[in-house]
């Protein structure tokens, strides 16, 4: 589950906040009636293992544990991109994930 705090503007001088409260994993897509070129995609995750890749598409995930599990990549325009990876305790790994041109 996952709460999400968005400032919804109820008129010219007056601000409150609104919270949604997502329950499942997925996509959530947010659009503000003030600034509709500005459109926000929002990934909710199942678990506390995910990072946002930098300029360059690298990223880092710390903590992981031990053992086998799905690495995923989401993209907004090729969507998920994923393989099974094996880690052991204290394995630093590279893992290079493409998504596919022409999804």
């Amino acid at each position: 589950m996952a709460a999400l705090f968005l400032p919804a503007p109820l008129s010219d001088s007056q601000v409150v906040g609104r919270i949604i409260v997502v329950q499942h994993p997925g996509v959530v897509r947010a659009y503000c009636p003030l600034h509709s070129t500005l459109p926000s995609v929002i990934l909710v995750v199942p678990n506390i293992h995910y990072a946002v890749p930098d300029n360059g598409g690298r990223f880092q995930i710390g903590g992981v544990p031990a053992g086998c599990d799905r690495l995923s990549l989401w993209t907004e325009q090729h969507g998920v991109v994923d393989r099974e990876v094996s880690l052991a305790a204290g394995q630093v790994m590279r893992a290079d994930l493409t998504p596919d041109p022409t999804r």
